[in-house]
């Protein structure tokens, strides 16, 4: 159960980090990108690890990750200082709203975790591969990360991904075999909300008073809101 809460609350640090940032980069929507911060906040957090340890800037390690994370929220406060009364008036219109998208993904990363709970074994499919690639990245100091099967080589596969779960892994300092687990829930969760958004933005900004909508944050449009649960579920 702690497990899960450290890994929750690690990605929303991440989310809060970013979020100012994915704000100002996605203001002409709707939902200003809030459904999809999360998502930005992971892939600025990886690429940052990726890119430094590869050309040798700082390690792979969590003192890194930390200091990654750090950044990435001091950039945001400049944006955040930069629209604040902007910010501050999407909070105050579109709290609904931001609720909404917190309590269900919250509710997809548990409900996931709960089905993944009845076969969490990793030695079917690819995961022992999966697993092996996750093990290595978070291992190694340096990029590209050693080859888990032959020694003194890196790995020739794409691996980005995996770089995104080991930053969040050392994060939160939890073991690989657990969140790995928790990975494979975190991306129900993740394509949830961010699909709803995708579908929300859509419909809202079809609206014929749109710069009204614009104008005082996101409402929980029904038509919308249940399209976009669709999208979520598929």
């Amino acid at each position: 159960m702690k497990e899960f809460f450290f890994w929750w609350l690690g990605i929303e640090a991440v989310g809060l980090a970013a979020f100012p940032l994915t704000y100002a980069f996605f203001r002409w929507l709707p939902d200003r990108g809030f459904a999809f911060s999360k998502v930005v906040g992971l892939l600025l957090l990886g690429y940052s690890l990726w890119m430094g340890a590869t050309v040798g800037l700082f390690p792979n390690s969590r003192l890194t990750v930390i200091g990654l994370l750090l950044f990435i929220a001091g950039l945001s406060l400049v944006v955040a200082v930069r629209y604040r009364e902007e910010l501050a008036a999407f909070l105050l219109a579109g709290w609904r709203y931001v609720a909404f998208i917190e309590v269900m993904f919250v509710a997809v990363l548990a409900a996931a975790v709960f089905i993944r709970s009845f076969a969490p074994e990793i030695m079917w499919g690819e995961k022992p591969f999966e697993f092996a690639f996750l093990n290595a990245i978070n291992r190694s100091e340096s990029f590209p990360p050693s080859d888990p099967w032959l020694a003194g080589s890196s790995i020739s596969y794409y691996y980005f991904g995996y770089v995104m779960i080991a930053a969040l892994t050392k994060l939160v300092a939890l073991e690989t075999n657990v969140t790995f687990y928790l990975a494979l829930s975190l991306m129900a969760a993740l394509a949830a909300v961010t699909g709803f958004g995708v579908v929300y933005n859509m419909i809202a900004a079809s609206r014929r008073r749109i710069e009204p909508l614009l104008a005082r944050g996101p409402a929980l449009i029904p038509r919308a809101v249940i399209f976009g649960l669709a999208a979520s579920a598929l």
